[in-house]
């Protein structure tokens, strides 16, 4: 599965499509009147409001970031451990969300193309589907999570239309990854109907196992993985994409010239340091160190049916009355948390097979403890209620 028709699955005008060329695509360095910038620099007044803190903010704000950010992927790379793939292997997005919809863009055809998800999944592949008039075929996880090969592949072969298959590992809402027999038998399956499979490894940095080292030998795989959960940079969007050169071209060719921000590229490279690594890895540690010991805190209070197992750093809670699932429970004892004790978690009871469950993100060990005593004061009142 390493060569991939890739002509035939981009749509006709991407590859007819000759790319916007930005003044730093032909020169990086020199004198630069090029570009119409500001050449006597940003108008950041720090005489009233401080020196520009250059660990933080890169001194050339008025100049235009880099178009590619070659040596900036090959860091990525290399702090990943990801030694078989080249700065070509990888395109970076404003978030994942960019790159969710960048893929869309340059494989569907709008009004004509499908995408294939799992319900319940991740809501922005049906958003972005929506955004660009992309069909979508959901064919549903088991009632454990699991994927339906058998069902995707008929699905696949009744619907010639769909391109993409997107599927989260850890799923979200799910928490839960994909095996990883079940992925190669997915690339398989979608490999015979010239179909790529986009895997989101958004919380892969919890659980490891990445499948990105395989986007080389399987041409129809795109791993997509961000720097907004493991790595605890939320803040400055930025999403990647590890697939084949081929396609990455593609992208690279349909993509806005400066799509991240020097600021953005600068902090990246501030935590691609071995320093900076170990303190990923003990805030990792200390996250998945609690969640076992708040999982267990919470399947002990009252009107918890059960708590779901989790792969990631979150997990789900679902909430009844008498044995039962109750969404309208769940929701109060949401909004309950959120008004009486500024304790913020996600309602998921609308998710197939997530009726009565609250997504829960696992915090330090004072958060964790702010969220147990809320629930536990408000669903002991709401079983003395019942």
């Amino acid at each position: 599965m390493t060569d991939f028709d890739w002509k035939s699955f981009i749509r006709p005008n991407i590859v007819a499509l000759k790319p916007y060329v930005c003044a730093r695509d032909i020169y990086t360095s020199g004198l630069f009147l090029d570009a119409n910038e500001n050449s006597y620099g940003p108008c950041l007044d720090q005489t009233q409001n401080g020196p520009i803190d250059s660990k933080l903010v890169p001194g050339d704000l008025h100049r235009y970031p880099s178009p590619n950010n070659l040596d900036l992927k090959q860091s990525i790379l290399t702090f990943k451990g990801y030694h078989g793939l080249k700065p070509e292997n990888v395109f970076f997005g404003v978030g994942s969300d960019e790159i969710i919809d960048m893929i869309m863009r340059v494989s569907c055809t709008p009004a004509e193309d499908a995408i294939l998800v799992c319900s319940p999944t991740y809501g922005m592949y049906k958003v972005t589907a929506a955004v660009n008039d992309v069909n979508v075929v959901d064919v549903s996880l088991k009632e454990d999570f699991s994927v339906q090969l058998d069902k995707i592949e008929k699905s696949l072969e009744k619907n010639p239309s769909i391109k993409l298959i997107f599927i989260p590992t850890p799923g979200n809402p799910t928490s839960i990854i994909v095996p990883h027999e079940d992925i190669k038998s997915l690339v398989a399956i979608a490999y015979r109907y010239n179909v790529v499979v986009v895997l989101d490894e958004a919380y892969v940095d919890f659980c490891g196992n990445s499948c990105a080292m395989w986007v080389n030998e399987k041409a129809n795989l795109c791993v997509m993985q961000t720097v907004s959960k493991g790595f605890g940079l939320a803040a400055i969007r930025l999403g990647l994409c590890y697939a084949h050169p081929d396609f990455i071209a593609f992208l690279n060719k349909a993509k806005a010239p400066y799509n991240i921000s020097a600021l953005t590229a600068h902090l990246l490279s501030q935590t691609l340091t071995p320093s900076s690594k170990d303190l990923m890895t003990r805030h990792i540690g200390h996250i998945m160190e609690n969640k076992p010991h708040l999982m267990k805190q919470i399947s002990s209070l009252p009107g918890i049916i059960e708590v779901l197992r989790s792969d990631a750093n979150f997990f789900l809670a679902r909430i009844g009355s008498k044995g039962k699932s109750n969404n309208d429970k769940a929701k109060k004892v949401q909004e309950r948390l959120a008004t009486e004790d500024a304790v913020v978690v996600r309602f998921r009871g609308n998710e197939m097979w997530c009726e009565g469950c609250l997504r829960i993100t696992v915090g330090t060990v004072e958060m964790n403890d702010k969220l147990v005593n809320g629930l536990q004061r408000i669903l002991t009142e709401m079983e003395q209620e019942e």
